[in-house]
This record gives structure tokens, sequence and C-alpha cells, in this order.
């Protein structure tokens, strides 16, 4: 699951599964609906000013805003994972917020906030829903945080590296291996492996890819079958 940013102060995500398993994880102890529930109407998560707000979308497209989540603090990118959690990136404060969802009706409950010293421009989530993974604009950091059982994001990161010029996001491959790092002054794209046994991330071979001239890559997005990348 992925938190694509939008203009700058908001960012979005869209999860269409509320309830139902996405990513092929076990979630039979996570909240998940069970054999007498229903799972919920798909929600549209959007990030702006101070709060995340909770959209229903019917069938026409047309949205109403069903909750607004209150954090106190500008917010930044949003992650997702597997209709059970979604992070906020509490930028005045270099924090990130874990917040639950209601598997019924997207509804979303703060678990806690973990300060993390730098402000992402991106957050992901592996397919193990185990780590959280950043990147940091204004400091050419990318950083990787173990996520506890209950959802709440750890307090020592598993790894934090210095990276090229200006990283713009942190996007996983389909497969969930590979991670991909898209540099607008560089003009590149760096690339690793992912270990989610230890967290951290391993440069590949080529370690980058040049962007065409100019080009100033800020996101990377993959075919469902993995055999291109936009």
């Amino acid at each position: 699951a992925t938190a694509p940013t939008g203009p700058p102060g908001t960012s979005s995500v869209t999860d269409p599964t509320l309830g139902e398993t996405s990513m092929g994880t076990d979630t039979s102890n996570s909240g998940s609906t069970g054999p007498d529930e229903e799972p919920g109407e798909p929600r549209i998560y959007v990030a702006g000013g101070n709060a995340v707000s909770v959209w229903d979308i019917d069938d026409a497209g047309a949205l109403t805003e069903v909750q607004r989540a209150d954090q106190g603090s500008n917010v930044g990118p949003l992650a997702h994972y597997d209709g059970l959690f979604l992070y906020a990136a509490r930028t005045s404060e270099q924090s990130v917020a874990a917040l639950s969802i209601d598997p019924i009706t997207g509804a979303l409950t703060e678990l806690g906030v973990t300060p993390v010293g730098h402000n992402p421009v991106y957050l992901s989530v592996d397919a193990t829903g185990s780590w959280l993974l950043s990147a940091d604009f204004g400091a050419d950091l990318v950083e990787v945080r173990p996520l506890e059982a209950d959802g709440t994001v750890g307090d020592t990161p598993s790894q934090s590296m210095t990276v090229q010029s200006r990283p713009h996001a942190i996007e996983f491959d389909p497969a969930g291996a590979n991670v991909f790092v898209p540099h607008r002054d560089s003009n590149l794209i760096e690339q690793y492996t992912f270990d989610d046994t230890t967290g951290t991330l391993t440069a590949n071979d080529p370690p980058s890819v040049a962007a065409p001239d100019g080009a100033g890559p800020r996101h990377i997005a993959f075919a469902p079958d993995s055999s291109y990348a936009y």
C-alpha cells in the first residue's frame, strides 16, 4: 500500500478493500471481518492541513466526508497497510502517527505518535506489515523503522542512511522485494533489495539508474506484472 503525494500540503491513499486481505497476509487476529460481518464501503483518506479526512465514494464517483481526524500538526504523506492501519507523517513535529482502521466503517482511531527526527516526504509499508520506510527530501535521508504488533511505529530505526540529493519517494515493486527511490536533483533512481527479516536496504546492481536529462524524477509506479516502471 502506498501514499502517493498530491499538491503541496495534501496527500491521499485509497483503500478499496476495507475489512478484506489485500496483500495475502493473515489478518485472522487483526480486526478483519468475521463470518457475520460485511466489509465496509470503499474509503479514501486525504491529508491536508492539520487533519486526515475520511471520504466515502459512491458508484457515481461522488465524494462525501465521513470523518475528520485532527492531528494537531501539519499532515504530510500517508501510508496504508492491508485495511488495518494508516500512517500519517506529522511534519510540524517530525513524527509519525499510527491510526487503526475500522474494518466496517473505515473510521480512524489514533494508536500512538512516534518522534522520528525528520520530515518524511513519502512513507511506504512493506508487504509483511513489519516495517515503515520513509524518505526525507530536505535531509537527503532514507530510514526504516519497525512496526509493532499493535500497529504503532517503533522508536529506534533498523536503518538510517544518507542518500543522493533530494529523494522524493520510496516505493516497493509489486513483489515487495525491491525498493526504489527517485531523486529530483541528482536525476536518478536508486534501487535496493529489501530484507524483511532485518529491515535493511542493500544497494542493488546497478545501485542506480539515470533518468533522462532534466527529468527530475519524483515518484515511481509499476505495472502489475512488474515488467515496466513509470
